[in-house]
């Protein structure tokens, strides 16, 4: 057994048939504004990933991700499983499992189905987690499943869940399997196989047949592919044509921050997240904890400001951190910018470069890769480029876009973040030009 620390969060690792087991990780949400898992653990240099979904209270589909970096692997090891994911099957939709791991234990909770805790520690840490979940958890009506070791004594326990009843099985669950992040490229050696024998088998032409004979068959496949990208590109959907313009995302942002209280019940504000994927958004916000209060003054207070229609959340156990989502209503443009009438990449980025000098603003953009296949594989080639574009400021967005029109622009994502008593803001969307 090898124990280690993950942002400051001590986790351990068991090994088994070259297999390690970690318990103890730390789960972080996915970004609305990452891709996908495995992008989003390649920028924290993480060397394997592992992911899983759940839905929030507003039933929305989530992901929670947990790393590995390299300098945690253990040695020994050929391939890394969850312990917390190989356990929440047994106590869904609502109990908590506590397990053994050598001198240290582990445990595990689950809430609607939801996972909430992967701690190890020792008895009296664990015991700490346990009460902290019971005290911010209804009990179910059926009661919750639980798991205890022998040697503790809680009420209405199921058998013991041993350590070697999880590791001592053919083939552990794949839901909890990490995946490495990189991705090697593959049958390089059985590609160049396949050629030689190919040559071998229809022998040798003349080379200057053989190039007239590839010439040919490339042309007739790059029209046909042409073809074939052209119907399918007019298929897909232009993506900002699903997304609000610059004016009504800011103002429908700005309404809902206007709105937030700058201290409740003693907590204070620290950051709103205004983001959106269509007609439909959403607000997170976050308070921090000042001395003297807890998580049941915000959360009753919360109640009591949006008369139940939300809820707190915090991060536990530390209880220092809280915050609430609020629903947010977008109008998307009924007569958005064509692919015809984008503007070229070097005029729009031209105007977004005066703009951020004449503002004294940071902004940044990149090009994302534009590539789609069809079911076969084949690429279609799209009339329009994407660029992602990230703005950072000190200036409200109400007089930062006052007199900012720009069609081919969508923002999806607007925070504004208290620091030093001196609200900062941060801008994120893409803007989209012709693909020449």
């Amino acid at each position: 057994m090898s124990e280690n620390n993950q942002n400051n969060r001590n986790f351990t690792s068991v090994i088994k048939n070259k297999r390690a087991f970690f318990s103890g990780l730390d789960w972080k949400t996915l970004p609305s504004e990452e891709k996908n898992a495995r992008t989003f653990a390649r920028k924290n240099d993480a060397e394997y990933f592992l992911s899983c979904q759940y839905q929030d209270s507003e039933n929305e589909t989530k992901t929670m991700v947990a790393f590995i970096r390299k300098e945690d692997l253990p040695t020994g090891a050929s391939s890394f499983w969850s312990l917390a994911l190989m356990i929440k099957p047994l106590i869904e939709p609502d109990g908590y499992a506590i397990c053994e791991l050598g001198d240290l234990y582990g445990f595990v909770s689950c809430v609607n189905n939801v996972l909430v805790n992967d701690v190890v520690g020792n008895k009296s840490q664990i015991m700490s987690a346990l009460t902290t979940f019971l005290e911010f958890n209804e009990t179910p009506e059926p009661g919750w499943k639980l798991y205890q070791p022998e040697s503790w004594d809680i009420s209405q326990a199921l058998p013991s869940l041993t350590l070697s009843a999880l590791i001592d099985v053919k083939k552990p669950p794949k839901e909890a399997a990490f995946t490495r992040v990189s991705r090697k490229r593959q049958f390089m050696i059985y590609g160049g196989s396949a050629i030689l024998a190919i040559l071998l088998w229809n022998g040798i032409t003349m080379y200057q047949e053989y190039r007239e004979k590839e010439a040919a068959a490339e042309a007739a496949r790059l029209r046909l592919a042409k073809e074939m990208a052209d119907k399918q590109a007019i298929q897909i959907v232009p993506p900002w044509q699903h997304l609000p313009e610059i004016k009504p995302f800011i103002d429908k942002c700005i309404d809902k921050w206007d709105a937030l209280p700058l201290s409740i019940a003693g907590w204070r504000f620290d950051l709103a997240e205004c983001s959106t994927s269509g007609n439909d958004g959403l607000l997170r916000t976050s308070y921090k904890e000042l001395s003297g209060v807890t998580v049941e003054d915000f959360s009753t207070r919360i109640r009591e400001i949006f008369q139940g229609t939300t809820t707190a959340t915090f991060v536990l156990p530390e209880g220092s951190a809280g915050g609430f989502s609020l629903p947010v209503s977008f109008d998307v443009s009924p007569d958005p910018i064509t692919p015809d009438t984008l503007p070229q990449a070097t005029d729009i980025q031209e105007r977004l470069t005066t703009f951020a000098q004449k503002m004294r603003l940071k902004l940044t953009w990149q090009e994302i890769e534009n590539t789609k296949t069809d079911e076969e594989g084949r690429p279609i080639i799209l009339p329009w480029n994407e660029y992602e574009l990230m703005i950072q400021t000190s200036t409200p967005p109400s007089i930062l876009f006052a007199n900012f029109h720009e069609p081919a622009v969508r923002f999806q994502y607007a925070g504004i973040k208290l620091e030093e008593g001196r609200l900062n803001y941060e801008i994120k969307g893409a803007f989209y030009v012709k693909n020449n």
